[in-house]
């Protein structure tokens, strides 16, 4: 009788376990379902990023020499170069035929922070003021003095 129990209640705790599993497996797909976007599917990141300089495309002149400051030229960064060199460049690209030097020594600057603290380290830091905010961490600058 006891040998019947138990093989019973192994059962029982392998059925709890596969149905268990089998809900949340279904949960999951269902979750990734609703997440799912078919124009992703056409959005690579340099489209991505071309979307995000558009307004810096619409409010810059078509031609002259624009400053780029981001997270990497404040004191005490510690993020992915690589990742802070793949968005300096694509703002290039996303911005032809302007030319987007490093730096804040043009009269106009483009800024690049993931925190609007790093914006405000890098308007003192640089002597330079906002003159618009575009999302997403991007801003047009401008130097505040002569």
């Amino acid at each position: 009788m006891i040998h019947k129990t138990l093989h019973l209640a192994r059962l029982l705790a392998t059925v709890a376990l596969l149905v268990s599993a089998f809900a949340s497996a279904a949960m999951y797909l269902l979750a990734q379902r609703a997440a799912w976007n078919p124009i992703n599917l056409s959005a690579d990141p340099v489209t991505n990023w071309e979307a995000r300089c558009e307004g810096l495309r619409q409010d810059l002149p078509n031609h002259g020499s624009f400053g780029y400051v981001s997270d990497w030229d404040l004191p005490g960064w510690s993020g992915s170069t690589s990742d802070m060199d793949n968005e300096y460049r694509l703002t290039q690209y996303a911005l032809v035929p302007r030319i987007i030097v490093r730096g804040a020594q043009q009269p106009q600057v483009i800024g690049n922070f993931s925190r609007e603290e790093d914006l405000r380290a890098a308007q003192e830091r640089f002597g330079l003021r906002l003159v618009r905010s575009y999302g997403l961490g991007i801003y047009l600058l401008e130097r505040a003095g002569p």
